[in-house]
């Protein structure tokens, strides 16, 4: 194992596989009296003795949409989904604001040009307003 992973020839009291498979079973919480993943084999090495499953098709789909397990990723992606959907309700909440104040302020255009016409015609003259009527 160590002219694989460290490219160096090793000894016969040499520790360091030891040393690296001692570290692996704490991170796999293995305990090395009565081990689940890693088994000794004695004279000759170490044996990963975990089941294996092996997923078709649509069965690893649905592995990788599975829940997470931890209690800070669960929450993390609780957070991620809310704070997405928090900002698309912000833009469009925005959007649907300026819309309404844009069309209330072409209204209020609207409105004000129109009266200022009405205003102008009010005040003319009769025979000009007959005038300006027929030439239309």
């Amino acid at each position: 194992m160590l002219n694989l992973t460290q490219s160096r020839q090793a000894d016969s009291l040499d520790r360091s596989i030891d040393l690296l498979v001692s570290r692996l079973r704490q991170r796999l919480r293995d305990v090395a009296r009565k081990p689940r993943y890693i088994k000794r084999l004695r004279n000759e090495g170490y044996l990963f003795s975990a089941a294996v499953i092996m997923f078709e098709g649509n069965q690893k789909q649905n592995a990788l949409l599975r829940w997470p397990r931890t209690l800070f990723a669960r929450l993390a992606l609780i957070l991620f989904v809310s704070m997405a959907l928090v900002q698309t309700l912000s833009v469009w909440l925005t959007m649907r604001e300026r819309d309404q104040t844009m069309n209330n302020v072409m209204v209020g255009y609207i409105e004000r040009e129109v009266t200022s016409s009405v205003a102008l015609l009010d005040h003319l003259p009769a025979h000009e307003l007959q005038s300006g009527c027929q030439s239309w």
